[in-house]
């Protein structure tokens, strides 16, 4: 045969050697992504526990601005001092968290400001999409340009939701003090 030949099988020899030893490591590094994964999945179910009522108003003012969100579904809001930022956890139950020192620092416009970006994220599902990105990005976990990808999926969600709350509310600037 040619060179060419002999270089072809050279290199699919040299893959046949070596196949164990990368399934080895793909299998070690999707063990560590899915444990990985599971503690975060455990770790939302904490924050689901350790949380604290709104006030009357606040809650009232969550279920108008859910509704003006179009969003039908029961969606709960409570406060937690074991978060730095709001989030929103859940699909079927979803819930907003707010950090309870967030609430000193902000004023009721920018709050509201807040609670629809978290509103925004229900509405366009985004925990299952994220549940979704997180299973790819285990899969994929040698993959560079899947975090790449990811990491820019992330970024546009956050925007999506942003620009929700841009169009709902016409006041850009107390938004714009929230973040």
């Amino acid at each position: 045969g040619s060179w060419q030949d002999n270089l072809f099988i050279s290199y699919v020899n040299a893959f046949r050697r070596y196949t164990p030893v990368l399934a080895l490591l793909y299998t070690a590094g999707l063990l560590v992504l899915c444990f990985k994964m599971l503690r975060e999945l455990l770790q939302v179910r904490y924050l689901r526990r350790q949380v604290m009522l709104p006030d009357s108003f606040l809650e009232q003012r969550f279920i108008e601005l859910k509704e003006q969100s179009g969003i039908r579904r029961t969606v709960l809001l409570r406060l937690s001092e074991k978060v730095q930022v709001p989030l929103m956890l859940g699909h079927l139950k979803p819930v907003v968290l707010l950090p309870l020192s967030l609430m000193s620092r902000l004023d009721t416009q920018q709050v509201e400001a807040v609670l629809l970006h978290e509103l925004a994220h229900i509405r366009r599902h985004d925990y299952s999409w994220n549940i979704l990105q997180m299973i790819m990005e285990t899969i994929l976990f040698f993959n560079p340009v899947a975090w790449w990808l990811s990491g820019l999926i992330r970024e546009e969600r956050e925007h999506c939701c942003d620009d929700y709350v841009l169009r709902s509310t016409q006041r850009s600037l107390p938004f714009a003090h929230a973040l």
